[in-house]
């Protein structure tokens, strides 16, 4: 009787886990982290890692978050670590983006021989409507290529980190070596401890060295994620979602110019400020007004811009009938 039970019981764990993806195709994962070791704090980093990331992110998306340790200690410590980093990033997410369905909350722990940076990783696994893929195409094949581009980075930095990690215990082996060594030279011979002690010096400028590279490169591979996520926003931010044109009449002759409304909702003038800058508006009123503006200014800087965008024949002109 007890066996039919437990069962049942799985069976209907399996079912009701396999009903929360029905129709559901994923898109991709992402990784939040590292977490200090048997912490589950948030950091700057991440907060970085979590907006670029969720720029990506439709509302129709189904999300997966698994909080990640390792399992060296107690296992009861272990179980609720992961599942307090996993519940960490959910809220993140649930408080950055309230639309977006987070559909599982899980902790997983690692086996022995794990990549030492991913048990200290969250992963969130991506996964949307069946058939929304085909009717988005567009949207998810940047959609896909934005996490592939985030998944990628995060994987170079975790092997940086992991050969620095490797680096900095080798290092502290050799120089322990050389400490007993040192000892066992300085019980026989005090003059031969004298100078292995200027080359305790050495070995301790040595370590230094290495300690200030290592931050060094830690610096330098934060700048190129902080430039990978920055083309990630504007690609996204850039995107054209809707293009119309602006009839002007003016003197002799009916100015036709080509406005984009961009994903920032924003309507976008091929013209420039006097002073350089884009011109946009948000509304469609706005735009109207600014194109005719441009159009019909006597300003030189206007007139030239005209005579530029006629050329480059994003402006047609036509006569009047």
């Amino acid at each position: 009787m007890k066996k039919t039970l437990i069962g049942i019981l799985v069976l209907f764990t399996v079912l009701a886990s396999a009903s929360v993806y029905a129709g559901q195709e994923k898109l991709g994962s992402f990784y939040i982290g590292p977490f200090a070791l048997n912490q589950a704090n948030w950091t700057g980093q991440m907060d970085s890692q979590l907006f670029s990331a969720m720029q990506n992110i439709p509302d129709e998306a189904r999300l997966e978050v698994n909080g990640h340790t390792d399992n060296s200690g107690r296992l009861a410590f272990n179980e609720k670590l992961a599942d307090k980093r996993a519940k960490l990033v959910a809220g993140k997410i649930s408080k950055l983006r309230p639309k977006v369905r987070i559909a599982a909350v899980t902790g997983q722990i690692y086996q022995a021989g794990a990549n030492d940076i991913d048990y200290r990783m969250a992963r969130i696994d991506v996964h949307v409507p069946e058939g929304w893929s085909v009717s988005n195409k567009e949207l998810a094949n940047r959609l896909k290529e934005g996490l592939a581009v985030i998944t990628e980075e995060q994987s170079r930095q975790r092997q940086s980190i992991n050969e620095l990690c490797e680096l900095s215990r080798e290092t502290s082996q050799e120089v322990k070596g050389i400490k007993r060594k040192l000892n066992v030279v300085g019980s026989s011979n005090q003059a031969a401890v004298e100078k292995l002690g200027d080359l305790s010096k050495l070995i301790a400028y040595i370590v230094l060295a290495i300690f200030i590279l290592l931050v060094f490169a830690f610096f330098m591979i934060r700048r190129n994620q902080r430039k990978s996520e920055t083309k990630i926003v504007d690609a996204f931010n850039n995107s054209i979602v809707d293009v119309k044109t602006i009839a002007v009449d003016y003197e002799s002759e009916i100015f036709i110019v080509t406005v984009k409304r961009k994903q920032d909702g924003f309507w976008h003038s091929p013209f420039k400020s006097s002073s350089g800058q884009d011109i946009y508006r948000e509304s469609w009123k706005g735009i109207k007004k600014s194109v005719k503006d441009s159009v019909k200014s006597t300003n030189e800087i206007f007139q030239k811009q005209k005579k530029d965008l006629i050329a480059a024949g994003k402006i047609k002109v036509k006569e009047k009938e």
